[in-house]
């Protein structure tokens, strides 16, 4: 037969309809808000701890310093900053005994502040004895992550020299990281 038309092939598959695929970027768009500010808070919480590990790293540096030349070694503030105990403009290592600085370390984002909470008002130095031990000095830093939603690490170091790391709470957060 001449004028054969081809056999239409009805299809069974089935198609999203344009309200159906408008529902769901709706629930995409719902779920993304709420996850977003919770990944921020999560980014915000992480960047403070690796930041801070490295506030550590530098801590045992220096008792590291103080233990192997058997002298006292002081991490100290590199400037004057308004606040005394702020140490967001950089920190050097000295020497105590012979005055020589030892190490200097950059300034920190101008969104962080690190602060010194120590015992006998002592803001501008940590001194470790050749022991390992703070010099009669015990306290906190605080490394404090401006944001949305402030975040801050405390770092703890003992009266036996020993620095160990936990979260701040949002009362130590407010009293201590006052940008």
């Amino acid at each position: 037969m001449p004028h054969d038309l081809p056999k239409i092939i009805h299809s069974t598959t089935k198609a999203y309809s344009l309200l159906e695929m408008l529902f769901v970027i709706a629930l995409l768009m719902v779920f993304l808000s709420l996850a977003i500010p919770f990944w921020r808070l999560l980014t915000n919480n992480n960047a403070a701890t690796l930041a801070g590990h490295k506030i550590v790293a530098i801590l045992e540096y220096t008792r590291i310093l103080a233990i192997k030349q058997t002298k006292k070694i002081s991490l100290c503030r590199r400037s004057n900053a308004q606040d005394g105990r702020d140490w967001s403009t950089g920190q050097i290592i000295r020497n105590e005994e012979t005055g020589a600085f030892l190490r200097s370390f950059e300034a920190l984002p101008t969104n962080v502040k690190l602060v010194w909470n120590s015992s006998f008002a002592k803001a501008d130095c940590i001194t470790f004895t050749a022991t390992g031990t703070p010099d009669g000095q015990q306290g906190s830093f605080y490394y404090c992550v401006h944001a949305v939603k402030p975040s801050a690490l405390k770092i703890i170091v003992q009266t036996t020299g020993h620095v160990h790391t936990k979260i701040a709470t949002e009362q130590e957060i407010e009293v201590n990281c006052r940008f």
